[in-house]
């Protein structure tokens, strides 16, 4: 298990943490329908960024409501949330490729 896979981080609780405290926090991240969406979009995100940068909200809402059927969640209708999750991920990785060029000297930049 890796430090980002740690559920403890994952879940942002602590060891200290009672079961009513840690069952919450999972419930609020996997059954609150913005937060649900984020973590799917970023779970299709670790499968292939590429591809989801490639595809339009709707068929990203048809994505996630494929696996939302299989797993008995209410489907997504509006692609507004999406769209917003889009735009924090073009963020994110944004923010990623400028750390790494900001931390290369100016050789290994230049290669």
């Amino acid at each position: 298990m890796t430090f980002d896979e740690n559920p403890f981080r994952v879940l942002n609780v602590s060891i200290y943490d009672d079961k009513a405290t840690i069952i919450e926090r999972a419930r609020d991240i996997l059954l609150n329908p913005r937060k649900r969406i984020a973590a799917e979009m970023r779970y299709f995100d670790e499968v292939d960024i590429e591809n989801l940068f490639a595809l339009a909200a709707d068929e990203i809402r048809d994505q996630i409501n494929a696996a939302r059927a299989k797993s008995k969640f209410p489907a997504v209708q509006d692609v507004a949330a999406i769209k917003d999750e889009l735009k924090n991920i073009r963020d994110d990785v944004r923010g990623i490729v400028q750390d790494t060029l900001k931390a290369m000297t100016h050789a290994k930049r230049a290669k």
